[in-house]
């Protein structure tokens, strides 16, 4: 009976540290603040409607306009429970504009004190808004996450770049399966254990 006992006891603490491990990082219901800043001649014409609740929709959307080469391009900035994807798109597919200097800045903040950051970012071209996005991968000039606010820096926007920034880890996380096989062969092996013990004794 104490070990039936023993044994549930074991099956549910290990369900329960995978259920947190897995929610750990789950942004779905959380409120977000969004802020567009322009730089480096850039002027926001549609600021984020802020905040926003991370669900099915994308949460963010504004406008800016490039002074310098009369750009005018659309951000979309999408949440999903894990991820973030932000895209670029222009009327003109082929708009682009590159600087040495920061041309905007996006930054997020409120997130959940669960949430442990974004730690990879993939960059990609949607060829259906843009033809000369080629320029992504260098187009983030940096991403931090701290104090529980994303900071993001473009210095580089063309009409279809994609940007992609996720909190799951290379390797991934053990599925619950997995602590229930851990926790019963640790069982079986106890078992194996106290019965030598008592054949001993």
């Amino acid at each position: 009976m104490k070990l039936h006992r023993f044994t549930g006891s074991v099956l549910f603490i290990a369900l329960f540290i995978s259920a947190v491990a897995a929610k750990a990082d789950d942004l779905t219901g959380a409120s977000l603040t969004g802020v567009i800043t322009g730089e480096s001649n850039t002027k926001v014409t549609t600021q984020f409607t802020s905040p926003a609740v991370v669900g099915p929709t994308v949460e963010f959307t504004g406008d800016i306009h490039e002074n310098f080469f009369d750009e005018d391009y659309k951000i979309s900035a999408d949440f999903g429970s894990d991820d973030l994807t932000v895209v670029f798109s222009s009327a003109d597919p082929d708009s682009n504009i590159q600087s040495q200097d920061d041309l905007l800045s996006l930054s997020f903040s409120a997130f959940p004190l669960s949430f442990s950051g974004f730690n990879t970012v993939s960059y990609s071209c949607d060829s259906s808004l843009g033809t000369h996005c080629s320029d992504a991968a260098s187009g983030l000039s940096s991403a931090t996450y701290s104090g529980s606010t994303l900071a993001l820096s473009f210095d580089t926007i063309d009409s279809g770049n994609t940007y992609v920034f996720s909190s799951r880890s290379t390797a991934p996380a053990p599925e619950p399966s997995t602590f229930v096989f851990l926790g019963t062969g640790a069982l079986s092996l106890g078992g194996v254990l106290r019965r030598r013990l008592a054949t001993v004794s």
